[in-house]
């Protein structure tokens, strides 16, 4: 018996003294004549271990524009908050707290949205209407669910930054290189994604009450993937649609050991991947760009919607695709790239039916 485990009573150990043999006395043989008493019954008292607390499900989302309360206002008759609010939280980094997931405090984008900006440029949280996002829609299902399995609070980890390559994300660019769509107002050096992301991950588990564990890494990421423009056309494009699936395996297998040394991930198995298949809508106005309405077009989806079929159907990973074909967009700089509200809140119920499914 562990000494940890378990704590005898004063009686229990009374009564293996009574019995436990002397270096003056060893239990023999009674001998003829004389009456062999049953050795004295010992009772070991057993104090039950505490009961640890589950851990509560962390979703953590990582992607784009997509992903993040980038583009599109929110629209309430569309995005069901629900009355369980309180009971879902988001990691607010420049708070350094987790808070109730409401768009109407503008905490379901990421720092790279909500950061102080620079200057002459105000941050993001301070103007414009509240943003629509499909985390919005996923955590109001998962926080719907949790009651059945015992827990009654969900959270969320946003890591999303607008226009990334995955090759942002994996830090494998030199440092100077510096996402092209980002100029001037939110530059972002790739290598610092992935850091900041553990960083997001190892702060928002210090500051829970309760333990946590990752259920499942949401990723909208491959539109960017996708371009030739400009700056990037090609065989520099190409290679770089070519080599999303590559920096995803790195990407996938960085952060399941990441995960595990952080305490995150406590069931043996790789955390599940949840990812949404680049959409077919991108528009395609060849490499390079002719007639298109700005730098932008996406020549190389195909590529990248087969790097992704091809992680999914890897058997030694733990992703899953999610196909995100067939939504509405809205009119902006990048038309058929930004899904509208509407459509916004369907993905969010894609990613969630897939994640359903697989749940560990």
């Amino acid at each position: 018996m562990h000494w940890v485990q378990f704590r005898f009573t004063r009686a229990a150990v009374a009564a293996l003294a009574v019995v436990a043999p002397t270096a003056d006395h060893v239990p023999t043989d009674p001998g003829p004549g004389r009456l062999q008493l049953p050795a004295p019954r010992v009772v070991v008292e057993v104090e039950p271990r505490a009961r640890a607390a589950s851990p509560r499900p962390l979703i953590l989302a990582l992607g784009q524009s997509n992903l993040d309360a980038a583009f599109c206002d929110l629209d309430p008759s569309r995005v069901q908050e629900g009355s369980g609010k309180q009971q879902r939280r988001i990691w607010n980094p420049f708070s350094g707290s987790w808070e109730p997931l409401d768009p109407w405090r503008k905490n379901n984008a990421t720092r790279f949205l909500l950061g102080p900006g620079l200057p002459g440029i105000p941050s993001q949280r301070l103007v414009g209407r509240p943003k629509a996002c499909p985390m919005l829609r996923f955590m109001s299902l998962l926080q719907a669910e949790e009651p059945l399995r015992g827990s009654s609070t969900t959270y969320l980890v946003k890591a999303c930054a607008t226009g990334t390559y995955m090759f942002d994300w994996t830090g494998e660019q030199n440092l100077e290189w510096v996402s092209w769509n980002h100029l001037p107002a939110v530059p972002v050096i790739g290598r610092h994604l992935y850091p900041t992301l553990l960083y997001d991950l190892a702060t928002a588990k210090s500051a829970s009450r309760e333990p946590l564990r990752v259920e499942a890494v949401v990723l909208v990421l491959g539109e960017t993937d996708s371009l030739t423009h400009v700056f990037l056309q090609g065989g520099a494009a190409s290679a770089v649609s070519r080599s999303w699936g590559r920096g995803f395996l790195r990407l996938y297998t960085r952060l399941q050991a990441d995960l595990l040394a952080l305490g995150l991930n406590d069931l043996g198995t790789d955390v599940p991947w949840i990812i949404g298949r680049t959409h077919a809508e991108l528009p395609d106005y060849g490499d390079p760009p002719v007639g298109a309405p700005g730098p932008y077009s996406f020549h190389y989806l195909q590529t990248v919607r087969a790097e992704q079929e091809r992680a999914a159907a890897d058997p030694t990973l733990n992703v899953h695709l999610v196909d995100l074909d067939g939504l509405e967009h809205v009119a902006d700089t990048t038309p058929g790239v930004h899904f509208d509200a509407r459509s916004l809140d369907e993905v969010g119920e894609r990613l969630y039916s897939k994640f359903k499914e697989v749940r560990r």
